[in-house]
């Protein structure tokens, strides 16, 4: 009978054991399904907030945009709206003239690469008032041509011509070779021919 009994305890209490299993097994889905719900939720919510921030950012760029626009056009028009609109700008009166005195060089000496014919390379005491009257006389005799002296430390050179083949300064240096035996041809960055031959300009000379 005690035995009996006993077994029935153990069959009641092992029953409430996987009754309590049971339980904990379905709170625990039905958190975990708890947990999908509200997570997918919440990825909802952050796809709709990720799109209103999109759409106020995409919106402050073009208020931004088209503010600066407006700017602009009211600076070139004028307060007025009239045209006319002035923009002062303050700069040193040095720099402006080192700018313009840079444009005026750039507009008026185009360069590109060509020949030209060395007729003196000396260096010396002498050297300066040899190119000198050296660059004097060819000016003479080529008035067509242009003569130019320049400084490379430590030589005073004296160049002649621009030439964009290398046979058209051959046939000067031939020309230049009876008066000046040590011509020799150089590739340099010429100046670009005149746009007129009938108003091609004397030769000049850069002073060193």
């Amino acid at each position: 009978m005690r035995g009996a009994m006993h077994y029935t305890d153990l069959n009641g209490f092992s029953q409430q054991l996987l009754l309590a299993q049971f339980n904990e097994i379905f709170k625990k889905k039905v958190n975990f399904a708890k947990a999908c719900r509200m997570g997918k939720r919440m990825l909802r919510i952050s796809k709709k907030l990720l799109y209103v921030w999109l759409t106020v950012c995409v919106c402050g760029v073009g208020e931004m945009y088209a503010q600066g626009r407006l700017m602009t056009d009211e600076l070139v028009r004028g307060s007025d709206g009239m045209g006319g609109g002035i923009v002062e700008i303050n700069q040193a009166e040095i720099l402006s003239d080192a700018l313009r005195q840079k444009l005026i060089v750039s507009r008026s000496v185009r360069e590109l690469k060509g020949y030209r014919v060395r007729v003196y390379r000396g260096l010396g005491r002498n050297a300066r008032e040899m190119s000198v009257e050296l660059a004097a006389k060819l000016k003479e005799e080529y008035p067509d041509m242009k003569v130019y002296r320049a400084y490379q430390a430590p030589y005073y050179l004296v160049t002649v011509g621009n030439f964009r083949m290398r046979i058209d300064a051959l046939s000067l240096q031939y020309k230049l070779l009876k008066n000046n035996p040590q011509a020799f041809v150089v590739e340099e960055n010429i100046e670009y021919p005149p746009l007129c031959a009938g108003k091609q300009t004397a030769a000049s000379e850069r002073e060193i």
